[in-house]
């Protein structure tokens, strides 16, 4: 007989399981609503979630007007499936294409910047404008992008 599905967290969500989901707030230009739901789906089948362990840690990482939204939301019998349609229909933007490129085009190292930090944010750029460009161009284009020509 098979068992349920269970987690050490299903019950009682740890803040270490909380803080492994992104903030999300909709006046930041950092993450589509579509990209961090889709965080925090794979984040619920990697750590065996249920719905209410999703919903609870959720609730946290939700800023500004999208913990206003949450907070007027009869969240107690929602499930996880249905928050997140209504999350992506209340946030969805049109993508701002031509800014999204210009900034992943134009962004390079800076003083003091850590390597590995701006070679993550310039993928995170790179993959924002949602192209399937080869691993070669994005090696390519965050190189092009360090100003140290000791390190390049």
């Amino acid at each position: 007989r098979a068992s349920s599905t269970s987690s050490t967290s299903t019950s009682h969500p740890s803040y270490s399981d909380e803080k492994l989901i992104p903030t999300f707030d909709p006046q930041s230009a950092e993450q589509s609503i579509d990209l961090w739901v889709r965080k925090v789906d794979e984040l619920a089948e990697s750590y065996r979630w249920d719905d209410l362990t999703v919903i609870k840690l959720v609730a946290n990482r939700l800023k500004g007007m999208a913990r206003r939204w949450y907070d007027s939301q009869d969240h107690l019998t929602i499930s996880w499936r249905k928050m997140k349609k209504l999350l992506i229909k209340q946030f969805t933007k049109p993508l701002p294409f031509a800014k999204l490129l210009r900034e992943a085009a134009l962004y390079e190292t800076h003083g003091g910047q850590d390597l590995s930090e701006y070679c993550f944010n310039k993928l995170d750029r790179l993959k924002s404008l949602q192209l399937n460009i080869p691993q070669s161009y994005l090696v390519d284009a965050v190189i092009g992008g360090i100003t140290d020509e000791n390190v390049a």
